[in-house]
Parts: C-alpha cells; structure tokens; sequence
C-alpha cells in the first residue's frame, strides 16, 4: 500500500481521531481535492481513501439529492476565490414547489428532488462543476467553465429532461461570479434573474 505521510501534526492528529474529523473543515476539504484517490497514513494509521471518502460525504453530501450541503458551498467558494479562478454561478429553484408541497405531500415532493438530483448529475460535468442543494428546493452550481451561453444551453436541458420525467421545470438565474462584489450580492443578482425568468415563463403561459 502507497503511504503518504502529512507533516502538519495538527491535521494527522484531527484524522487519527475520528471524533475530531469535523467534516465541514478546510482540509477535508483539501483532501477532497487532492488525495482524492490515494490510500494514506495518518500516525501509523492506516485509512483507506474509500472510507475517508464516505466520512467526507456523510457531511458534505445532502443524501436526497446527492449534491454537495451548503456548509461545502462555503468551503468551496472560498477556495476558488483564493486561488483566484474565474467561476461561474448558476442559481435556481422548482417552480411552484410551495403548491406541489401543499397538494401532493412531502413524500411526492421529495421523490421529485431526487429525481432532479439524479438529471442535475448526468447534465453537469463531475470534473468542472459542483451541485450545491442551498436549502428546500433552492440549488446553485459552481461552474469553472465560464462560458455563459454553454451554462444557459445546459439549464435548458436540465428542465427539458425534468419536465419529461416529472412534469415540472425550475427557473435560473446565471452569471460570472463578480469578485468586486461579495457572495450576498452576487446571489441577490442571480435572485433576480431567476424572478425574471418565471416572470417570463408565465408571459409565456408555462
């Protein structure tokens, strides 16, 4: 087996005490990133990447519509936004998700979440773009492939395929993230284009 020791005894210290393995922290985010799949020591310990993997997911992962939590939003805005790369963000929600909540019940509406969660994974690409579930039917998307007619090509496509499996479609709102702006004002833009965009389906009558 390859080993790979960590020099930093803080961090060795934190995995080689799976009670302190808090799974919302920088350097698991950090092996996510970039020990992803190799086998590694921690103090003479040895872990095997599947399962640190699962210890990362249990607590980055929403398990209904397997996309990343809110709390790894955070962790992965702020490493993109030191590492000063160019992303783009795609903000977006489930159109009367209030009325099918309300008429058809919580189990329907959940079954209609995973099934988005399911189109949301086949139409972004696992290598460049990261699916966050920002809270009830509310998701965003970092992208780092910045072309914003791809991006705009590929909302499409998701309603597309979710009007086909479940009868419902969801409103977006995207844009290049402005850093001269912070993270609460560049989501109140996207909040706006998302009105405007269910503001022009219902012109449309859809």
């Amino acid at each position: 087996m390859e080993k790979i020791t960590l020099v930093d005894d803080e961090l060795c210290e934190k995995f080689a005490n799976p009670t302190l393995a808090y799974p919302f922290s920088s350097d698991l985010f950090y092996i996510n990133k970039t020990l992803y799949y190799k086998p590694f020591q921690f103090k003479e310990t040895y872990f095997n990447i599947d399962k640190l993997k699962k210890i990362i997911e249990n607590g980055f992962k929403d398990r209904l519509t397997n996309s990343y939590s809110k709390n790894y939003l955070y962790e992965y805005l702020n490493y993109l936004i030191t590492s000063n790369k160019d992303f783009v963000l795609i903000f977006f929600d489930v159109d009367d998700f209030k009325r099918i909540n309300t008429q058809l019940g919580h189990f329907k509406a959940d079954k209609i979440l995973n099934a988005l969660g399911k189109i949301l994974n086949r139409c972004y690409s696992k290598n460049s773009d990261f699916i966050f579930r920002f809270g009830g039917d509310e998701f965003i998307i970092i992208s780092e492939n910045c072309d914003l007619e791809k991006q705009r090509k590929t909302c499409l496509n998701v309603n597309k395929n979710f009007y086909s499996e479940c009868k419902v479609t969801c409103s977006f709102g995207v844009c290049k993230y402005d850093r001269e702006k912070s993270f609460e004002e560049n989501l109140s833009n996207l909040d706006y284009l998302l009105k405007q965009d269910k503001k022009t389906k219902a012109k449309r009558g859809l």
